[in-house]
């Protein structure tokens, strides 16, 4: 009787490696371990702060809003797209493409599609929550001009990742070709997705970071309060400077056909975006969890206020026992106090000023970051931007 043979095909390459270079199928070089730092490095902090943040808001405020949940779910949808990611670098992710098998480019297609739904609802749940936020701290008693440029945000952030949470799940016809492109069909060419999105995430960040950092200088503190809470909101550069990197790899993304490679180059940008932008939402309510800890000011109903205007009332109080008390009859012909900036450098030098509207700014400012009903309004930063 004849012995029967069985020879194994060797395992089909990924890509056509370039000119002179050699594959290397065994121990290739890979950035997947930087890719395990960032992955690391985002769970610990965001849920460090997203922690902190729900522990201040449930148990010392005792007041949960809207900005918290859509926190919320951006974190839990953000640990989903961390846990995709990892596994992708886990099957080729992060190597030459021409250095590996089909089998892991078809995997990385596979899951990098999934991950790209996941992406969507993670920025778009942490991008409305600061959204949320700033509309709660600022622009809660008016609506201007200012206001509907939020809403305008918020609606068009919306539009735009309910259609980008389905364009990958019908990017191709059928499905399976999206990671099995010797399939009969037709696809959406992902790369220009790609493109289109970083460019949007880019513009809107900037735009939503502008947003708070004018009111905070338009309204009326001290100069040391506006830098404090310019450099809490101020995280958000970081998410923008994250964002036009990733706009950077995604145009080199588009020029090669090492995909496997260079597509995680983007993704550790978006996770460092998400991150940032989850950071400058936490922010804000964690001066109040450090006061409760600290014992500076403990916690009595609806009188608490948050760190950025702890003793604002006494540089008030003492402003006013100092100063001498004119009678200026503006419009309503109120109290006006002339400040002598020795006193207190953070105010604006030789000016006459009304400290009790700084420090009514100031209250409202923390009272709104706690969730309590009433922000700064427009005409709060109206008579800022006069002074």
């Amino acid at each position: 009787m004849a012995q029967i043979y069985t020879i194994t095909a060797p395992a089909q390459p990924g890509l056509t490696p370039p000119p002179n270079v050699i594959p290397t199928f065994t121990d290739p070089g890979s950035i997947a371990p930087y890719l395990v730092l960032t992955i690391m490095g985002c769970i610990i902090t965001t849920t460090i702060l997203v922690a902190a943040r729900m522990y201040t808001k449930v148990r010392i405020i005792k007041r949960v809003n809207w900005e918290d949940y859509t926190c919320c779910i951006g974190w839990a949808s953000f640990m989903v797209y961390l846990s995709i990611q990892y596994s992708i670098g886990q099957n080729g992710g992060g190597v030459h493409q021409w250095n590996t098998f089909l089998r892991d480019v078809q995997y990385n297609y596979r899951w990098t599609n999934y991950g790209d739904v996941m992406y969507s609802i993670a920025l778009f749940n942490t991008k409305l929550s600061l959204l949320l936020l700033i509309l709660r701290i600022f622009l809660s008693v008016q609506r201007g001009a200012l206001w509907w440029l939020t809403i305008l945000l918020m609606i068009v952030n919306g539009i735009f990742y309910i259609i980008f949470f389905f364009v990958p799940i019908f990017l191709c016809f059928p499905r399976a070709k999206i990671w099995n492109q010797d399939m009969p069909g037709h696809c959406l060419n992902p790369k220009i997705l790609y493109m289109a999105s970083a460019i949007f995430n880019m513009v809107s960040d900037i735009a939503m970071l502008s947003v708070p950092i004018y009111l905070i200088w338009n309204l009326q503190m001290s100069v040391q309060r506006k830098i404090g809470l310019s450099l809490i909101f101020g995280t958000g550069t970081l998410a923008c400077v994250s964002s036009m990197l990733r706009l950077a790899f995604t145009v080199n993304l588009i020029r090669s056909e090492d995909y496997t490679y260079i597509h995680l180059q983007t993704v550790m940008w978006a996770c460092a975006e998400i991150a940032f932008g989850l950071a400058c939402n936490c922010f804000p309510i964690l001066p109040r969890l450090y006061q409760h800890v600290s014992s500076i000011a403990p916690y009595s109903g609806g009188t608490s206020r948050m760190g950025i205007q702890n003793g604002s009332s006494n540089k008030a109080t003492a402003a006013k026992q100092s100063l001498h008390r004119t009678t200026k009859g503006r419009d309503n012909g109120g109290e006006w106090i002339h400040l002598d900036d020795r006193n207190d450098p953070g105010l604006p030098p030789r000016t006459t000023v009304d400290v009790q509207q700084r420090t009514e700014d100031e209250d409202t400012v923390g009272e709104a970051v706690e969730g309590k009903d009433g922000g700064a309004d427009n005409g709060d930063v109206e008579k800022g931007r006069g002074r």
